[in-house]
Parts: structure tokens; C-alpha cells; sequence
């Protein structure tokens, strides 16, 4: 029979294999996020999907609003604007409202009451297909958006759309360690 000496330090029990897990993802994640455009910070994400809308569809106000399920319509980056001047798209019934809700392009028009205005809008959606928010553009209403217009506004959203997703998921796994360490 073999005995430990009464005073050997018994031993520590292993790690929790979900922190291996946390670990092995979270050197992983460091990994990636070099290899992202505008790495895990959500705003430069949302700054890169409105250059590139710039860069290929006329428009003189953007923005990109974010929110998940039920959350209010944050807005992540504007272009033009200071504050958004369409109606909430979580309670509108307005093209910004439909898009939100059904998670499908839409153009139309939009009327401030002192101008109106041509309007798009594209979801952004998570790899589940699950909205995360939206792309939003205006323009002149002389100038509606027509279908090319909208296709690329399409395109460009489901582009950015994973790179969107990872830095809302950091920002989200940053703001929940944060808590915890509170």
C-alpha cells in the first residue's frame, strides 16, 4: 500500500474543460481577427459596409442600425447625418419597419413632412440567417432606387455580414467579461 506523506500538498484537480475550450477559441478568435476587415470592433465594420455602399450606390444619407430579435434599432454608423431621421424601424410601419420585421430588401419612399425622399434598405443577417440589422440609404426623391440599385445594396449587406457578426458577437463577449469582473 502506498501512503503520501501527511504533509504532501494533495493534488490540484484539472482545469475545467470548458476553459481549455474558452481558451483554445479565444486564441483562435486573436488569430482571425487580423485577418478581418475593421477586426472586431463593430463600428469600423459598420464604417467599411457604408464606404463600400458609398462607393457604389448614390446616396446622401446612410446608416447601419443594429439590433437582434426584439432589441431596439441601434444605430451603428451614420454617413451624412448626425442623428437618424427616419421613423423607428422596430415600430414603424415604414419601408425601415418592413425590412426590420421581415428580414426582405425593400425600396420605397419616405416623407419627413418637409421633403420627401427615395429610401432602401437591406438586412444584415447572422450565419443562421437571423436578422442583426439593417442597411440603410437615402437619396432625393427625383432619384428613386431602382432594382440594380437595391441589388447591390443586397450584395454589399450579405458581404459584410459575417465580419458585422463576429465583432457584435466580441463586442457582446467584451461587454459580458466586463460584467462579470464587475
Amino acid at each position: 500500500v502506498l501512503r503520501r506523506p501527511a504533509d504532501a500538498t494533495p493534488p490540484s484537480p484539472p482545469p475545467p474543460p470548458a476553459a481549455h475550450e474558452a481558451a483554445r477559441l479565444l486564441r483562435r478568435l486573436s488569430d482571425l481577427a487580423g485577418a478581418l476587415d475593421g477586426g472586431v470592433d463593430p463600428p469600423a465594420s459598420a464604417e467599411l459596409l457604408l464606404q463600400a455602399v458609398k462607393e457604389k450606390i448614390a446616396g446622401t444619407r446612410m446608416a447601419v442600425l443594429v439590433g437582434f430579435g426584439s432589441e431596439p434599432a441601434v444605430p451603428l454608423a451614420l454617413r451624412g447625418i448626425d442623428r437618424l431621421p427616419w421613423p423607428d424601424p422596430t415600430t414603424a410601419d415604414s419601408v425601415l419597419g418592413r425590412v426590420w420585421r421581415s428580414g426582405v430588401a425593400e425600396a420605397g419612399y419616405w416623407s419627413s413632412g418637409m421633403e420627401d425622399k427615395a429610401i432602401a434598405a437591406a438586412p444584415l443577417r447572422d450565419s443562421d440567417g437571423a436578422r442583426i440589422g439593417i442597411v440603410v440609404v437615402d437619396r432625393f426623391a427625383s432619384a428613386p432606387f431602382g432594382d440594380d440599385d437595391l441589388r447591390a445594396l443586397v450584395d454589399l449587406a450579405d458581404y459584410h455580414c459575417a465580419n458585422m457578426e463576429v465583432a457584435l458577437i466580441f463586442a457582446a463577449l467584451r461587454q459580458n467579461a466586463a460584467f462579470e469582473e464587475r
